[in-house]
């Protein structure tokens, strides 16, 4: 039985919008969001879609705030 809220590396990409490639680069320069190794050493990979969410909400930029730290 398979876990809904793990995600695939192909799905996760597809959700945050990315590549594949881009995500597997992220992963190899500890950049991206946390991930499962199922397995040993080439293990399959998981996402969970709430490390997804929360990795995604980090990355908020909010024009106005950076406004206010640039003038300061």
């Amino acid at each position: 039985m398979s876990n809904p809220e793990l995600l695939t590396e192909r799905e996760a990409a597809d959700l945050i919008g990315v590549s594949k490639f881009t995500l597997e680069s992220w992963r190899y320069a500890h950049r991206g969001p946390r991930y499962f190794k199922l397995g040993d050493r080439n293990g399959t990979l998981r996402y969970s879609r709430a490390d997804l969410d929360a990795w995604l909400a980090s990355r908020i930029v909010d024009p106005a705030r950076r406004r206010e730290t640039v003038g300061a």
